[in-house]
């Protein structure tokens, strides 16, 4: 969806607003690639289990008679946007909405993913990535290099992340026969290069699940 976004973008001329897309892109290619190497039934649960934590945690928040839920209170107040947001969210019971995350998360299919979480959440004090679960790597820059994509993560993943924490403002500014410029929005210079990019993207993930799933039909 991503990289259909970026030939919406392309189409319009857009070259710089394709980064963001194109680093979602790349990590979620990492990612896939990294479920496919090996163990995948474990690793794609791994990935199951870390997204009903960041939902049981959203909805811990958003429950005022648990503590996360006092402590977001306390921490937006004063912040009239934010509760006209919580406003019109409308009347859920989050509580029951978690316990029902609870209970999935226990279930035989889950329960060995979750005692794994557990237990480097308990270890690292913090929520651990999914796919660090089970001695896997620590950060994305480890699991670029497990799934052999390292140049990815040094060249194109750091360069990118820039773009999106908004840390390339600079990269706009220039000089043009002595004067001081601003490139103009919709500027061509790096249209190929996300064309490029994307291609590559798609075929080697499309590649690699024809290997997996339909070696076959690889020709």
């Amino acid at each position: 969806e991503c990289l259909d976004a970026v030939s919406v973008l392309v189409g319009k001329g857009c070259s710089n607003p394709c980064q963001p897309l194109l680093r979602s892109a790349l990590e979620a290619t990492i990612s896939i690639l990294h479920i496919l190497k090996k163990d995948t039934k474990r690793r794609a649960l791994a990935y199951q289990v870390a997204h009903y934590h960041r939902r049981l945690s959203l909805y811990r928040k958003m429950d005022p008679s648990t503590q996360a839920g006092q402590e977001l209170v306390k921490f937006l107040d004063g912040d009239s946007i934010a509760a006209s947001i919580i406003g019109d969210i409308g009347n859920h019971d989050f509580k029951a909405m978690a316990e029902n995350v609870e209970r999935l998360l226990e279930t035989a299919e889950y329960r060995s993913t979750e005692d794994e979480w557990k237990k480097q959440k308990k270890a690292k004090k913090s929520e651990p990535e999914w796919y660090s679960l089970f001695g896997g790597p620590s950060n994305m820059r480890a699991l670029a290099k497990e799934v052999g994509q390292p140049g990815m993560y040094e060249f194109l993943y750091r360069y990118w992340s820039n773009e999106v924490h908004a840390g390339s403002a600079f990269n706009a500014t220039g000089k043009k026969n002595g004067q001081q410029v601003i490139r103009p929005i919709r500027h061509p210079e790096e249209l190929q290069a996300a064309v490029n990019l994307s291609s590559s993207l798609s075929l080697l993930l499309a590649r690699r699940l024809l290997e997996v799933y339909v070696p076959d039909k690889l020709d």
